[in-house]
C-alpha cells in the first residue's frame, strides 16, 4: 500500500502537481519541502479499522446467510474505498483519485519516471505466488507462480492491485478471482502467506534480467559493453531483531521463548515460522547470486538497540490503524537526526546516538553511495 501511494503521488508530481498536502497530526514533525513524505503521511495517517469493522459486524456477516453477492456488504471494499478517500483528501482542496484509476494506467502518461511495482499475493487454493506487475514476463522468469493480471483477463483499480498483496488475515476477507469472462480463479490472501519478504520474487527478478542481458544482441558478443550493465538490489530490512544478521549458526538453535499448548499450536507456529525462513533463505540467495553482484542490506551497519528494544517490549503495530504516538515514533525513525541550521532536531528518539547512522538522511546517503562515483548518468546503453 505504500509502494503504491508512493507511485500515485510521483505521477502527480509528474503531471504537474504541487502535491499541496495537509497533514492533520503531527505536522510539526515533518518539515514543508519533504512535499512527498507529508502527502503520503496525509494520506495514510487515518483510520483505516473503522470502515471495515462497521462492514464487518453487520452487512458483511449477514452476507454469509444470502445466496446471493451484495457489493455494497463487502468489507474489503469498504477498506479500498477508505484509502481512495484517503488519498483524494490529502490534497488541499481535493486531489485526483488516483487509487480508484485502474493500475497499468500509472506508466501511461510517465512510463520511465513511476518506478515498477512487483506486489505478491499467495494463491489459496494451490500456495502458489500470484505476482501483480506492471511489466509483461512469462514463466522462465518468475518461477512456479501466477500473473494475476492473466489470470484475470482484466485490469484492477490501483486500490485493488496493492489490496491483493496486503490482505490481512481475519480483518480483509480472501478475495474472490473472478476473470473477465466470468470464469472462477480461486481466492487471493496476503503474499505474506508464502513469503515475508518479497525476496523471492526479487532473486527471480534478478535471475531474468540476468538472461535478458545475455540473449541481447547488443551485448552478447561485447564483453566490455556487458560490463557497463550493473544490476543494485537494495533489501530494507523492518524487522529489528533480524535485520543484519547473516545465516545461522547450523549447530545452535536460538533458544525459544516459553509458550503454552505447545502441541496444540505447533503446527500453526511452524507455517508462521517458515514463511520468515523461507524469506531469510531467499535473501541470502539473493545476496550471494551471480559474481559481482552488489547487495545491501541497509541495517547491515547495525540496529539501535533502543529499537530492538522497542520491538520486544511493544511492536510498532502493522495494521490499519495506527495511534497518534505510534505515528510520531515512525515519522522520529525516518527524520533526519542531524543538526539543522545550528538546531538539533526536536524529537526524543533522535537524541539518540544509536540512531545516528540509520536515520533517513544516513540511508540515502549508503543507497547512493553503492553506485560507483563517476557513474555516467546518460543512457549509453539503450535496451529495447
Amino acid at each position: 500500500m505504500g509502494a503504491a501511494v508512493f507511485d500515485a503521488l510521483l505521477a502527480e508530481e509528474a503531471s504537474g502537481s504541487t502535491l499541496d498536502c495537509a497533514v492533520e497530526s503531527g505536522d510539526e514533525l515533518i518539515p514543508a519541502p519533504k512535499r512527498l513524505q507529508r502527502c503520503a503521511h496525509a494520506a495514510l495517517a487515518r483510520n483505516f479499522l473503522a470502515p471495515v469493522l462497521a462492514k464487518m459486524v453487520a452487512p458483511d456477516f449477514a452476507q454469509w446467510f444470502l445466496p446471493v453477492p451484495v457489493a455494497a456488504f463487502d468489507r474489503a471494499w469498504a477498506l479500498e474505498d477508505s484509502w481512495a478517500k484517503g488519498f483524494r483528501g490529502a490534497f488541499r482542496g481535493g486531489g485526483r483519485d488516483r487509487l480508484s484509476e485502474p493500475f497499468l494506467d500509472l506508466w501511461k502518461e510517465h512510463p520511465t519516471q513511476i518506478p515498477a511495482l512487483l506486489l505478491n499475493g499467495a494463491h489459496v487454493e494451490s500456495g502458489r505466488r500470484l505476482v501483480l506487475t506492471s511489466f509483461a514476463w512469462d514463466e522462465t522468469e518468475l518461477l512456479d507462480a501466477y500473473d494475476l493480471l492473466r489470470v484475470l483477463k482484466a485490469d484492477l483499480p490501483l486500490k485493488t492491485a496493492a489490496h491483493s498483496s496486503a490482505r490481512f488475515a481475519f480483518v480483509s476477507p480472501a478475495g474472490r478471482l473472478r476473470a473477465a469472462d466470468g470464469a472462477d480463479q480461486g481466492h487471493v490472501v496476503d503474499g505474506g502467506y508464502f513469503e515475508n519478504s518479497g525476496a523471492v520474487s526479487l532473486r527471480d527478478l534478478r535471475g531474468a534480467l540476468d538472461r535478458v542481458l545475455e540473449r541481447h544482441p547488443r551485448l552478447a558478443g561485447d564483453p566490455t559493453l556487458r560490463s557497463r550493465v550493473r544490476f543494485y538490489l537494495i533489501y530494507l530490512c523492518n524487522n529489528p531483531l533480524r535485520c543484519g544478521r547473516r545465516g545461522v549458526d547450523a549447530g545452535s538453535v536460538e533458544p525459544p521463548p516459553r509458550q503454552g499448548l505447545a502441541e496444540a499450536f505447533a503446527p500453526v507456529r511452524a507455517l508462521l515460522g517458515a514463511r520468515e525462513a523461507r524469506a531469510s533463505l531467499a535473501l541470502r540467495e539473493v545476496e550471494s547470486h551471480g559474481v559481482g553482484a552488489a547487495f545491501s542490506d541497509v541495517f547491515e551497519i547495525g540496529v539501535c538497540p533502543m529499537l530492538a528494544e522497542q520491538e520486544r517490549k511493544a511492536p510498532l503495530p502493522l495494521g490499519w490503524q495506527l495511534s497518534k504516538d505510534v505515528r510520531e515514533a515512525m515519522i522520529g525513525q525516518l527524520a533526519s537526526c542531524r543538526k539543522t541550521s545550528g538546531e538539533e532536531v526536536a524529537l526524543k528518539d533522535c537524541r539518540l546516538d544509536c540512531l545516528r547512522p540509520i536515520d533517513n538522511g544516513a540511508t540515502i546517503e549508503r543507497i547512493v553511495g553503492l553506485l560507483p562515483r563517476g557513474i555516467d548518468r546518460r543512457h549509453d546503453v539503450a535496451l529495447d
